[in-house]
């Protein structure tokens, strides 16, 4: 059966890996996306690697010669347990995040969990941080932070916090 494997990248070569797996007839898988900066007052989108140094690659393990992966150029290793056979990735994780790909070949971000489905008045609660467990209703977000209004010490205070510290209530 084939299955999804991780493995582990040299220093900014996850797309040469991906290549040079694909070249030895394995399907591999190595998710960017688009970074956004702003150098000199304009706006750019650079392509950057959703896990820096790792990559996936698909085998039978039962059948394929997977030790060659490990000889790749661009990989360090396979990464396995105990030393001797390869890990999975679960079922059905690698086909939800190939599915987020875009005709560009770049993963949205906005489909990883993020709460940008939130929008005005939406409950959020806060997962992390000084104002964990507090509630507020959403006032606006961005690409990486959503407005919420908190009542601390007994005043509603409007509050960024980074996406990643919060969640969607209702």
């Amino acid at each position: 059966m084939i299955r999804w494997y991780v493995v582990q990248t040299q220093a900014a070569r996850e797309q040469d890996a991906a290549l040079e797996l694909r070249k030895q007839g394995f399907d591999a898988f190595a998710p960017q996306f688009l970074q956004r900066r702003e150098v000199r007052r304009q706006v750019i989108y650079r392509p950057r690697p959703l896990f820096p140094g790792y990559g996936f690659v698909a085998f039978d393990a039962n059948i394929h010669r997977w030790r060659s992966i490990n000889g790749t150029r661009g990989v360090i290793r396979l990464l396995v347990a105990d030393g001797e056979y390869p890990v999975a990735v679960p079922q059905g994780e690698m086909e939800n995040l190939r599915a987020m790909v875009d005709e560009d070949g770049f993963v949205h971000l906005d489909d990883l969990g993020k709460p940008w489905a939130c929008r005005t008045d939406h409950l959020l609660r806060v997962t992390a941080g000084p104002f964990r467990s507090l509630a507020g209703l959403c006032q606006e977000n961005d690409e990486t932070r959503a407005k919420a209004l908190l009542s601390i010490l007994g005043q509603e205070r409007p509050v960024s916090i980074h996406w990643r510290n919060l969640e969607v209530l209702r």
